[in-house]
């Protein structure tokens, strides 16, 4: 197979780069993607990492792993892993061609091999970038049946501009919901009271119920436990400096099991 495979049909303004790897559930990822990117009007580009430490780990001779069917235990094997991989890439292939089939949008498929949280971040030129926790189902797929629920949509600000952009993206996100939850990034009383106005004038003009959230520290506790109590369809924030957006961006996924857009 071919590294870059591309499926084309209109050009569009905004490109949203997803990010995807052999741990996640891809159809639900691509899901919101997809809707995501009707919303936009933009492009999506996919970028399926392989994790080259699963590789390199399977090259070494004391690398073990347990069969998922027997539960015994056998030696890793280089050339199973890159073959598991390759056909997830094939997957992820066809799945893009039903969704750009579906929704008339510019698709492209890229497979790279390198480190999942480096590739993410390292992406300059994109509107938007999506990205997810690895490895398990995520939080922003509704499991229940029956009558239809939706999950809360969360919204990092700070009064930057980039955060007032990923404001203008939430409420356009909404679709229907009346409520969004605001985290305030701040680091006193008076900024939380001054941003909170700021959010309030900017959604003076829309049906919408706010609850907001401050906090100053990094790692968000007492946010990350309402998210999980609460669940997220897609924590919003903006791109700040790559180090500091990678850390929350991973945060919000690895902690709060929550499918993060970044908006640049």
């Amino acid at each position: 197979m071919s590294n870059t495979s591309k499926i084309e049909i209109v050009s569009s303004q905004k490109r949203m780069l997803v990010v995807l790897d052999c741990f996640q559930d891809h159809q639900a990822i691509l899901n919101i993607a997809t809707n995501l990117a009707v919303k936009q009007k933009a492009e999506i580009s996919a970028l399926f990492v392989e994790d080259v430490n699963l590789v390199h780990l399977a090259g070494l001779p004391f690398a073990r792993e347990v069969d998922r069917i027997s539960i015994m235990e056998r030696q890793m094997d280089q050339g199973r892993i890159t073959s598991a991989m390759e056909k997830q890439a094939r997957k992820i292939e066809k799945m893009l061609a039903q969704l750009q089939q579906q929704s008339k949008l510019q698709i492209s498929l890229n497979v790279v091999r390198g480190h999942f949280t480096a590739e993410a971040m390292s992406a300059v030129a994109v509107d938007l970038l999506l990205l997810n926790k690895r490895g398990k189902r995520f939080a922003g797929v509704p499991q229940r049946t029956g009558k239809a629920y939706s999950l809360p949509l969360w919204v990092l600000y700070d009064g930057s501009l980039t955060a007032q952009r990923a404001l203008m993206i939430a409420g356009e996100l909404l679709q229907g919901q009346v409520l969004l939850n605001v985290v305030l990034k701040v680091q006193s009383q008076q900024e939380a009271a001054a941003l909170k106005q700021k959010v309030l004038e900017f959604f003076s003009d829309m049906e919408v119920e706010l609850h907001f959230y401050a906090e100053a520290e990094e790692n968000f506790p007492f946010v990350l436990q309402n998210i999980k109590q609460r669940g997220c369809r897609v924590m919003v924030l903006g791109r700040q400096n790559p180090e500091n957006t990678s850390k929350t961006a991973l945060l919000f996924a690895e902690k709060a099991n929550c499918p993060v857009l970044v908006v640049s």
